[in-house]
């Protein structure tokens, strides 16, 4: 990474107790409010310049990710959805995000335990069942993503 003046920056996450990194990580295993707050704080680092994602969300990072999916459930949809939005901001770097997205299971994970929207028989009738069908089409996106940019990542190679 690149400072401001040019000079390369090292992003350490492995200092031990003192890492602001680990410790927000911590926070996916808390309460939804600290949760909500940690995923936020890691959108921040997905949604910066291309090629970050790669050096932040780790192997070991995506495994509390994979984590933090498996102890959802339908009624956490918003939560659910804030993840999706993390996972899409992280493969805008293509494969070499997909890929580790993927093979921590983070993806797998989160889609059985996503609440399936209700039908629409007569357009939306309470605002319950018009966030459920945002989250699928976030899902969607997502899933979307996931495969084009593999195949992508197939016609390059």
């Amino acid at each position: 990474m690149r400072s401001s003046d040019g000079n390369d920056v090292l992003l350490d996450r492995d200092c031990g107790d003192a890492s602001v990194f680990e410790r927000v990580l911590e926070q996916l295993h808390d309460n939804a409010q600290q949760r909500a707050h940690a995923l936020s704080f890691f959108g921040k680092f997905a949604a910066l310049n291309t090629g970050m994602s790669t050096q932040v969300f780790t192997a070991s990072t995506l495994a509390h990710l994979r984590w933090l999916a498996a102890a959802l459930g339908p009624r956490d949809a918003d939560t659910i959805q804030t993840l999706l939005w993390l996972l899409s901001n992280m493969m805008v770097d293509g494969p070499t995000m997909v890929a580790p997205i993927l093979a921590a299971g983070v993806l797998q994970t989160l889609v059985p335990v996503a609440p399936v929207p209700p039908a629409l028989s007569g357009g939306v009738d309470d605002d319950s069942k018009l966030g459920l069908w945002a989250l699928a089409c976030d899902m969607r996106w997502v899933l979307h993503n996931t495969l084009s940019t593999g195949s992508r990542g197939a016609e390059a190679a």
